[in-house]
């Protein structure tokens, strides 16, 4: 719910510019604000196999055969808000369109990665050549 599949016309034109993943992957590209308003450049899409990715690149099947229709969509707002460690309690109001749930959580970054950064430049000593630079010896 809530992610819809891409066209047939828009994964033939741009699909070998697309970044497509499956639920197995473990990384993805940044997801920004214009996500589902265009077609590549702002984030990855979510193929169900990497069959589909295949097809979607070559427009084959391993054989060499003309595939099917892939089965590729659009991540979420919930899936791009998980990937973002923002709780699943978390919720868009009602008068939040779809379109504004994407933009709002395009461009977003990691409260971990954010939290991880900020323990390192705050707390940790800087590297020597840093601290020379400072004192000019």
């Amino acid at each position: 719910r809530g992610a819809r599949r891409r066209p047939k016309e828009q994964l033939a034109r741009w699909g070998p510019a697309m970044d497509l993943v499956t639920p197995q992957d473990r990384k993805s590209c940044c997801f920004t604000k214009s996500y589902f308003k265009f077609a590549k450049g702002t984030g990855s899409l979510l193929a169900a196999t990497s069959k589909d990715i295949r097809s979607v690149k070559t427009g084959k099947d391993a054989g060499g055969k003309t595939e099917a229709a892939p089965s590729v969509r659009y991540f979420s707002p919930r899936e791009v808000a998980n990937i973002h460690e923002i709780p699943a309690e978390f919720g868009f109001p009602a008068s939040v369109t779809l379109k504004q749930r994407y933009a709002l959580l395009g461009n977003g970054i990691s409260v971990t990665v954010v939290s991880a950064l900020l323990k390192y430049l705050l707390t940790e000593p800087p590297p020597l050549h840093a601290a020379v630079a400072l004192t000019g010896v």
